[in-house]
């Protein structure tokens, strides 16, 4: 929960690290969608629109772990 917010933090600052903090935040993500959605189902017991908030969750954590990569490539980040 707070991965995501430490790692914008840094991209601010331009700190290299928040591509760690956004790659450990991505796993956070993966792990809780394996728990929510295979293990106990969660799809099916809390709906359709739960599904389609945790997507836009993971596909803005991919974006992240992108966008940080992408600035210590240019040399945004040091």
């Amino acid at each position: 929960m707070f991965g995501g917010l430490l790692g914008c933090i840094a991209l601010l600052l331009r700190r290299r690290w928040a591509f760690v903090v956004f790659v450990l935040s991505l796993i956070g993500i993966l792990l809780q969608d394996f728990g929510l959605f295979v293990l106990v189902d969660g799809a099916t017991l809390a709906g359709p629109v739960a599904v389609v908030l945790q997507a836009i969750v993971l596909v803005v954590g991919i974006a992240l772990v992108l966008l940080s990569r992408r600035g210590i490539s240019r040399g945004w980040l040091a």
